[in-house]
């Protein structure tokens, strides 16, 4: 739940950015910020509860397709975001210090502020999808009930 909680809160950013080009350079750094200190630490609570509730709770790897789903979600969404947002968040706040021209900015589609929108919104679609597969929990066999 923080992992969709850190992405929500990186779109709106991101967003705001976009629409509000004063504001700009203080929302791809309060981005970085949130990117450089809870990233990591977020991710691996992810990937270690999920690791751990398999090992010690009622879900197992190979038997609950969801959870392992779930788990793999994070462990493809730590080094993603890591290498390939966290960089494009440092481009945007150097891009836009003063001083420095925010037109290029947005020039197309692989441009830092772009990619900060684009890369929380796909973020987001997957936390969303990985919370319905904890809730809903598809294909999980119910055991019969001993009298």
């Amino acid at each position: 739940m923080s992992w969709l909680g850190l992405d929500i809160v990186l779109l709106t950013l991101g967003v705001h950015a976009a629409a509000h080009p004063p504001d700009r350079h203080a929302s791809y750094l309060t981005a970085q910020l949130l990117l450089n200190t809870l990233l990591l630490p977020l991710g691996l609570a992810s990937i270690a509860t999920g690791l751990l509730l398999m090992r010690t709770g009622p879900w197992r790897f190979r038997r609950d397709h969801w959870a392992t789903a779930k788990l793999l979600i994070s462990a493809a969404a730590v080094p993603l975001a890591w290498l390939a947002l966290r960089p494009r968040a440092t481009q945007a706040v150097a891009a836009t210090a003063a001083g420095a021209d925010p037109h290029p900015l947005f020039a197309n589609l692989y441009a830092p502020g772009p990619t900060l929108i684009i890369a929380p919104a796909v973020a987001c679609a997957l936390y969303l999808a990985a919370t319905a597969l904890g809730v809903l929990k598809p294909g999980r066999t119910r055991r019969p009930v001993r009298q």
